[in-house]
């Protein structure tokens, strides 16, 4: 399958979530996690956006963050649900947040806005979050 642009990537997310989810689960950043959650509030609502298969979002939920996953893969999803039952994960474009402003402590996106094609779609992404 040739790659090309955001859709084909979605796609392909979705048609390779298990292998996906398998390939990534032992390559967390659990010391730039470990800093994040030190610079927060005890018990800090944390969105992850770009959770994928939910790897960081229970090392979050760990490290004492209550976070929520987001995804506009719904395979990844699918997968993040079944690998953590007791977190929260809410499908969802991360240009277009489900979420009101101002209810997260925190915003994790780690590896996700190399999706991106554009550097406006990245610049429009991070004011989005820092609302």
């Amino acid at each position: 399958m040739k790659i090309e642009g955001f859709r084909d990537t979605i796609d392909w997310y979705n048609q390779n979530a298990e292998k996906y989810a398998q390939a990534t689960s032992g390559g967390a950043s659990i010391e730039e996690i470990d800093d994040f959650v030190k610079n927060l509030p005890q018990d800090a609502k944390v969105l992850d956006v770009g959770c994928g298969s939910g790897r960081d979002t229970n090392l979050l939920k760990q490290k004492g963050a209550n976070p929520v996953g987001l995804d506009i893969s719904s395979g990844l999803l699918k997968v993040a649900r079944k690998q953590f039952p007791h977190l929260e994960f809410v499908e969802g474009n991360m240009l277009k947040l489900p979420f009101s402003d101002n209810i997260f402590d925190g915003v994790w996106v780690h590896a996700s806005l190399l999706h991106f094609e554009t550097a406006d779609e990245v610049n429009i992404a991070l004011s989005i979050f820092y609302c």
